[in-house]
């Protein structure tokens, strides 16, 4: 895929680069009950760059393109889902920017009114997250195990079931609601999947992996 960017005017340039030099980093003022960590919400981030950005004169307005909806058959019932995109333009007194790439897409549940101001306040939070480069300390594709790690005593399937490791895994995985929470359920369970068996390791993935399936499938 070949993407033919658009020029950014420099009045935008600058003042990006402005925020960034201001902002040192963003307050962590949530926290997770199934995982066990802190986390930086959408309204850290608006308080930590909002000031700045009116300082620096940038404006970022989110346009959200016609939502899709499907309808599947889930386990306790009908679930309706959604794939919801968002674009963005960056404006500044002398120029105006934005770009066909300059967008985020997302897949959601729909569990009522909340979802969508969900989806864009998500979106909304991993672009600005993502453009002015904040360290919010929240968690990432390097805090996933990887091979070279020290390896650890796996549990038998008998000892991890006393342990409810699998119920737990299985009873979050139902509920997931989008392909991010299903990312978030892998970087929660990291500890303990060094210690599960093989066989409750393919398991875990293959489960993730048809759930990924479910949802993409809705909207080919």
């Amino acid at each position: 895929m070949t993407y033919h960017v658009q020029d950014m005017p420099a009045s935008i340039v600058q003042a990006v680069a402005k925020i960034q030099r201001a902002v040192q980093s963003v307050k962590r003022d949530g926290r997770n009950s199934h995982g066990g960590y802190e986390y930086a919400s959408t309204d850290a981030i608006y308080a930590a760059i909002s000031a700045k950005m009116g300082e620096a004169g940038l404006t970022i307005l989110t346009l959200e393109d016609d939502p899709e909806f499907k309808t599947v058959d889930g386990p306790k019932g009908p679930q309706r889902w959604c794939r919801f995109k968002f674009r963005f333009i960056l404006a500044t007194e002398d120029g105006t920017w934005t770009d066909a790439s300059c967008a985020r897409t997302l897949y959601m549940q729909v569990l009522g009114p909340q979802t969508h101001m969900a989806a864009q306040s998500y979106a909304e939070k991993t672009f600005l997250r993502s453009l002015f480069k904040l360290p919010t300390g929240d968690l990432d594709l390097d805090q996933l195990p990887t091979d070279e790690e020290k390896p650890v005593k796996r549990k038998s399937s008998s000892q991890a079931k006393k342990d409810g490791l699998w119920e737990a895994f299985l009873g979050e995985l139902e509920h997931i609601e989008s392909f991010d929470q299903i990312l978030e359920l892998e970087m929660r369970y990291k500890d303990e999947f060094k210690s599960m068996n093989n066989a409750w390791r393919e398991q875990f993935f293959e489960k993730i992996e048809l759930k990924r399936d479910q949802v993409a499938k809705l909207f080919n």
